[in-house]
């Protein structure tokens, strides 16, 4: 898990998860004219202590309800996390809850509670995974060319089994609370303008906490790379600018030795940011890695699961989560504090030290 992941954790905003009071449990009273689809963000993926995010989709068909969203664990506690709602009649919302996860087993159940009484419930399936266990996300246009030399790459008897997972960009968070499941993110032939700007927000700030995003080259060119060429964010190591044959004894500091009847390779290539090249064609930058924050991102233009000059793999360095001292903290404005008590409420913001 990204090691200054817990700073972003000071960007909550009013929509925040809310750590409602104790309170004696709601009956069960289904009303049949609302209906609620939920699942769990990161394909379900979370961590014990980690926060996770789950989308959830409320219809009413009946009169006006006014209440609340909560999501509770398989183990009732003293804390409940929740967001007020108001579904007007023909309402079709969606909402995305969060919560802490050490508390959840293998599901997590959503309720819609009016007055004292539950109106509609949803279980939704989670996977937890152990906290010290690298997760590397793959989005891919076909992630089953990726996947062998990946696992392959994590064979390391020096660190933790890893977990290799595969999404979509829809499963990743509006957050970045929620992204602290992942350490790396390979992405490869999707379009990164898909990504929301919230999505995009919360990648940036994953990175700098420590995140690796790792960038490949495939059938797509410079195209579905584009998008995450923000103006705001100088996120990639090189312009891709073009496309390129390259000789199979250019992608030799990544792939090793390519055999005697290697072909040329098809890969994204341009002039070199900032950072580190890996590897060139030419005048022109073909592979490059740079620090961004506290994370990395590398982008390597050409597919290592397609080319014939291939030896191991593109992840040949082992991927690795680097445990470093906790940085300084910043406490956040005055305005922030106790935001719910300030107005009258009876419950308080959720206690953002105790999630760091």
């Amino acid at each position: 898990m990204p090691a200054a992941i817990g700073l972003a954790l000071l960007l909550f905003t009013q929509t925040a998860p809310v750590v409602l009071a104790a309170s004696p449990s709601p009956s069960p009273s289904p009303n049949p004219d609302v209906r609620i689809e939920a699942h769990a963000l990161l394909d379900g993926n979370v961590r014990p202590g980690a926060w996770t995010a789950v989308a959830v989709d409320v219809a009413n068909d009946g009169p006006t309800i006014t209440g609340e969203l909560r999501i509770r664990g398989q183990t009732e506690t003293g804390s409940q996390y929740g967001l007020e709602v108001q579904l007007a009649t023909g309402a079709r919302q969606g909402f995305t809850l969060y919560a802490q996860t050490q508390i959840f087993g293998s599901r997590v159940t959503v309720d819609l509670v009016s007055g004292a009484q539950v109106i509609a419930t949803k279980q939704v399936p989670i996977k937890s995974h152990d906290a010290y266990s690298p997760i590397i996300a793959v989005i891919a246009e076909r992630p089953e060319g990726l996947l062998p030399q990946i696992n392959a790459a994590l064979v390391n008897p020096n660190v933790a089994t890893s977990t290799v997972i595969t999404l979509i960009p829809a499963d990743l968070p509006p957050r970045v609370e929620a992204w602290a499941a992942i350490d790396r993110l390979v992405w490869q032939d999707v379009d990164a303008a898909t990504l929301t700007e919230a999505q995009a927000k919360a990648l940036r700030l994953w990175l700098g906490a420590g995140g690796r995003l790792t960038i490949l080259g495939g059938t797509t060119g410079t195209g579905t790379i584009a998008g995450f060429d923000l103006p705001d964010a100088d996120l990639l190591p090189f312009d891709p600018t073009h496309t390129i044959d390259a000789a199979p004894a250019d992608l030799v500091p990544l792939v090793g030795q390519p055999p005697s009847d290697a072909a040329t390779a098809v890969a994204v290539a341009g002039t070199l940011r900032k950072g580190t090249v890996l590897a060139r064609s030419g005048d022109d930058t073909i592979a490059a890695e740079t620090g961004y924050g506290r994370g990395v991102v590398t982008m390597i233009g050409f597919n290592p699961a397609e080319s014939k000059a291939r030896a191991q793999t593109a992840f040949q360095r082992p991927i690795t989560t680097e445990i470093v001292p906790a940085p300084e903290f910043y406490e956040a404005e005055d305005y922030h504090q106790q935001y719910l008590e300030k107005r009258g409420r009876a419950s308080c913001h959720v206690g953002l030290q105790s999630a760091v």
